[in-house]
């Protein structure tokens, strides 16, 4: 409601007279209610996922899929899926990586799926720059990989051993819940959406 209201009275006005509105989240209906909406009018209708398209791979499809794409098929796969964003937070990703090899000594494949270039205002491709750069200063060039923007994402969640979401802000994230459905431990950061 907040951005809303600053678009003007005609954006206001548009706002509330909707006939419903609709939150992904418990904690996202709170400010519309607080903004005066009926509660009748507001209805929480979470995200949903195809869960036949996003399914555990066994272990030879994981391998398949790896060869496929491009992935190291030996070593265990970390993988990340989102834009390139400072809320989505990538670098945390990369840094979190780097210390698991650094100070524990394991061995893994970094996976970034997601817009590194868009005209999006909230992709940065200075991250995707940054962490190339300290990859391969670090002789670790191999070991990360950059996707881009790609379709086929349930692909990248099979072959995955771990999906981690870094994000300081979410709605109801999607990625996180292909994860779970593709059966991949997951790790997320503790913000409404991606705790409910």
């Amino acid at each position: 409601p907040g951005p809303v209201r600053q678009q003007g009275g005609w954006a206001w006005w548009a706002f509330r007279s909707a006939a419903r509105s609709r939150s992904v989240i418990t904690a996202l209906r709170q400010p519309y209610l607080d903004a005066g909406l009926p509660a009748d009018r507001v209805e929480l209708v979470g995200n949903g996922i195809d869960i036949e398209e996003f399914a555990p791979a066994a272990p030879e499809e994981k391998r398949r899929l790896r060869r496929a794409l491009g992935v190291d098929a030996d070593r265990p796969v970390v993988l990340f899926v989102g834009f390139f964003s400072h809320d989505k937070q990538p670098r945390v990703m990369f840094d979190a990586w780097l210390r698991l090899r650094d100070v524990h000594g394991t061995d893994t494949t970094l996976v970034f799926v997601g817009a590194t270039k868009s005209s999006y205002q909230e992709v940065d491709e200075s991250l995707a720059d940054g962490i190339r750069a300290e990859a391969a200063r670090r002789g670790l060039g191999d070991r990360v990989t950059f996707t881009g923007a790609v379709h086929d994402v349930h692909d990248y969640f099979r072959l995955a051993d771990v999906f981690v979401l870094p994000s300081r802000r979410e709605g109801l994230p999607v990625a996180l819940m292909e994860a779970m459905s593709c059966g991949v431990p997951s790790a997320a950061s503790l913000v409404p959406g991606g705790t409910e």
